[in-house]
């Protein structure tokens, strides 16, 4: 097998990459069937929401994060029911709204100082990376509406 090297973000070719790494194809229950490096997985995780389609989200604290928020993080994460991946909701032009998701879990958008913004996904993702088993079933199901001509 002859591994093309390529840069890339985490499910496509359509952005900019995150750095320069090459990927190699992997498993498709990895992160999106794609091996990132060290340097892409710093403070991030893989989690797949609706439709299967898996994102590359902010974990924990960001780096330079005070003692202070570490500490926070860590108490939160450890008090934490469900860490219930969050979204960011947009409404469109058309009026429709669109929910996607920004952060691994509400611990990691307090740390990020975007707790404000944010709410629980309607659906929570699941992890890649084996650190929760926690997950909507329904994230698997494919994504059929008006985004792609079908209602």
């Amino acid at each position: 097998m002859s591994i093309e090297r390529i840069t890339a973000n985490l499910v496509g070719f359509d952005f900019a990459p995150i750095d320069n790494s090459p990927f190699v194809p992997i498993g498709d229950d990895k992160c999106g069937g794609v091996e990132l490096s060290e340097g892409q997985m710093k403070e991030r995780a893989c989690v797949k929401y609706l439709g299967g389609i898996t994102f590359l989200l902010p974990d924990g604290c960001p780096n330079g994060a005070s003692f202070k928020a570490r500490k926070g993080y860590k108490l939160c994460v450890e008090n934490e029911e469900i860490l219930w991946t969050q979204c960011q909701t947009d409404t469109l032009l058309t009026g429709a709204q669109l929910t996607t998701p920004v952060f691994t879990d509400i611990c990691s958008a307090i740390c990020h100082g975007r707790f404000d913004t944010i709410n629980n996904c309607p659906y929570n993702g699941r992890r890649l990376d084996g650190k929760s088993t926690e997950g909507d079933r329904r994230i698997n199901s494919p994504v059929v509406d008006i985004f792609v001509g079908r209602k």
